[in-house]
């Protein structure tokens, strides 16, 4: 259901609240979104996230994913840890 997706992308978002490039997280219902401070590492990031099977959405410095009401649990998690994989790896370089 739409409210366990919103459940689950609040749990597993909260991780990356305090990384250094994030300025916020959120979601609602299907839409869960990681707020960069600014855009500068918005593409390395989504060449990471396709290189690791994961289609995300950049939008300045929004880095969001929208997913499909029947998505597994198991795909949606995978969705947003490499999400923050990905702000971790380019943090790093």
């Amino acid at each position: 259901s739409v409210d366990k997706i919103e459940e689950i992308f609040k749990e597993e978002l909260i991780s990356a609240k305090n990384l250094d490039l994030v300025k916020d997280v959120r979601s609602i219902g299907a839409i869960g979104v990681i707020e960069l401070k600014d855009d500068s590492h918005a593409q390395a990031i989504q060449d990471y996230c396709v290189k690791n099977g994961v289609w995300i959405r950049p939008f300045g410095k929004l880095i969001y994913s929208i997913v499909s009401y029947n998505i597994k649990e198991e795909d949606l998690r995978k969705i947003v840890k490499t999400m923050i994989a990905a702000i971790k790896i380019i943090k790093m370089k």
